[in-house]
């Protein structure tokens, strides 16, 4: 099983439209290129804390991304990446409105926002090559299933709501069920219920949680770290 994560830049295409129209462009490429470098360090520092060689597969979709953790354990894993992206992320889209400002002042586009969608469900992955500009042949790995679908609904509910988080029960479920009793609180504590919603173009309700901020600086770094490492806690 996986955990799949959907983030997604809202008013996106609105801004790069602009920009191209005022040949600068540049601002929100160089946005773009800045969270998918920083998504890859996030993912390195991750995967050094718990020492776990199995790559994570990260999918740039042009205004936002999709990654799918497949490692054991990745339910955590996912809440920590979600965590440490999620300030950083905050702080970056406020000086990236900052630089717009300053060049267009009296523009009264609406601002960049976010939303990140989390799910847990059984992912099918496959392999392909990719012949870039220079003819190089690269191999690279994709990603297919209704849990990527269920994740994206996720992600399109945020905006019906002021919370930038949100997974499905089976993900919350999912991690919980990883701790031992005595750090279930601890883990809990983090999430909100919200009830049942329906996603587009599925059938039946799903139960939605919030996913609060400070997973990382509440629960401890040290705890996940000595869990993930597979050590006694």
């Amino acid at each position: 099983m996986h955990s799949i994560i959907v983030f997604d830049i809202r008013n996106f295409s609105t801004h790069r439209q602009f920009l191209g129209k005022n040949k600068k462009a540049r601002l929100i490429a160089d946005l773009i290129k800045s969270i998918l470098n920083n998504t890859t360090r996030i993912l390195i520092d991750i995967t050094k804390l718990v020492n776990d060689k199995t790559r994570p597969i990260l999918n740039h979709t042009g205004d936002g991304f999709v990654l799918v953790l497949r490692e054991k354990f990745n339910p955590l894993k996912a809440c920590l990446f979600v965590s440490i992206l999620r300030p950083w992320l905050e702080n970056e889209l406020k000086s990236y409105q900052t630089r717009f400002l300053e060049l267009f002042p009296n523009e009264q586009l609406r601002k960049l926002d976010y939303g990140i969608g989390i799910h847990y469900g059984q992912v099918s992955i496959f392999n392909y090559d990719f012949i870039d500009p220079n003819g190089k042949n690269k191999k690279y790995e994709g990603f297919i299933g209704t849990a990527i679908n269920i994740a994206s609904r996720i992600e399109q509910c945020t905006k019906d709501h002021p919370y930038k988080v949100l997974c499905t029960e089976k993900f919350y479920q999912a991690g919980n069920r990883i701790l031992p009793i005595k750090h279930q609180k601890a883990f809990t504590k983090h999430f909100v219920s919200i009830g049942k919603h329906i996603l587009r173009g599925l059938s039946g309700s799903v139960n939605l949680y919030v996913f609060k901020q400070d997973f990382h600086n509440n629960f401890s770094i040290n705890l996940l770290s000595s869990f993930l490492t597979k050590r006694k806690i």
